[in-house]
């Protein structure tokens, strides 16, 4: 059998099509690409009447949530109704179920298109049973169009437990660089706070938090997803396929802890802010304070010169007014020297 994947399908698959990909995979790592209804025979050989099917290769169906193939799968009795809801279901989180001889498993990654009203990570459901995995998806995955890139460079899968760690593998990936960029995030944004400048900082900061929230979401029941994967035992999952697994697992593991690290420096920072805004309120209403308290007693004493009544000293004096203008200017000079003293000022 030779590698005779072509890219074409791949692109439609990027695109949004809806024509289902459909491969076989010879176990030694060549794949030919075949129709869907030739790949459904030889993942489900006992539905369809296929009495043999070639040793140690296995087969793969890609297609939308909406392919009109997965209601023919479940009509025609290769998919019952649980596993049907799963590859059919529009939104769903990261999960690992054991299901007859098969594993429902549902992961996520970044899409390729990002849409502001929607999550960045997308799901990707899968049925994996040791004939051949289904997987299906409403936003392509930038994990799929990799793998799909990788088949057309003839670097294939070797079995089942092979696709599904390097599908995994390449989730974590993509999400990584998200990660990235949330830490590096808070370190510019503690940078603003050293340097002062927090113009627009709590706008920034609660976007950051609400990304890392949304992160943290998926990943934990990801991690618990693939960690319920490993603890199956399947038969087609092999030792070098579990050390990828584990390689995604302890990544999706230490991506938590820094988005656990992140919300923690983030609640910092926001107390932070709040800290230095009090402050800089506390500091102007001191200043404001300290000027009404400098120009109080000149403002007494002003007052009392301008009753209007009789008796007012130095009222016929020409020099009465510099005298008195001299006098608060001095009162005025003494304050500060008492407020400086006091180390108000």
């Amino acid at each position: 059998m030779n590698a005779v994947v072509k890219t074409a399908p791949a692109v439609d698959a990027v695109s949004g099509a809806d024509a289902p990909l459909a491969f076989w995979f010879d176990g030694k790592g060549k794949t030919v690409a075949v129709n869907a209804n030739q790949a459904a025979e030889r993942i489900f050989p006992a539905a369809t009447g296929t009495r043999r099917r070639p040793n140690g290769g296995f087969g793969w169906i890609h297609c939308n949530i909406d392919s009109p193939l997965l209601s023919a799968l479940h009509h025609g009795g290769q998919l019952d109704a649980l596993v049907f809801d799963n590859l059919n279901e529009a939104d769903t989180r990261p999960l690992c179920i054991p299901h007859n001889e098969g594993l429902l498993l549902n992961l996520r990654g970044r899409a390729i298109i990002l849409i502001d009203d929607e999550s960045d990570l997308v799901a990707i459901r899968l049925w994996i049973t040791k004939n051949g995995i289904i997987t299906t998806w409403r936003r392509p995955t930038k994990a799929m169009a990799e793998l799909l890139a990788e088949l057309g460079r003839g670097q294939c899968p070797h079995s089942v437990g092979d696709f599904v760690a390097r599908l995994s593998l390449r989730l974590v990936d993509t999400i990584e660089p998200m990660v990235d960029d949330l830490v590096e995030g808070v370190d510019d944004l503690e940078i603003e706070v050293v340097d002062g400048s927090q113009k627009l900082m709590r706008r920034e900061l609660s976007e950051v938090r609400r990304q890392a929230i949304d992160l943290r979401r998926f990943l934990y029941p990801q991690r618990d997803a693939l960690s319920t994967f490993l603890i199956e035992r399947l038969p087609y999952v092999h030792e070098a396929d579990r050390a990828k697994l584990h390689g995604a697992h302890d990544s999706l593991t230490r991506f938590i802890e820094e988005l656990e690290v992140t919300r923690e420096r983030c609640a910092v920072l926001h107390d932070e802010l709040i800290d230095n805004r009090s402050e800089r309120m506390n500091k102007q209403i001191l200043l404001l304070s300290v000027v009404s308290a400098l120009f109080l007693p000149a403002s007494l004493f002003a007052g009392l010169l301008g009753m209007n009544v009789t008796g007012i000293p130095l009222n016929d004096h020409p020099w009465a007014f510099a005298a008195i203008c001299g006098m608060m200017l001095a009162l005025i000079a003494g304050e500060i020297i008492l407020f400086r003293w006091l180390k108000i000022i």
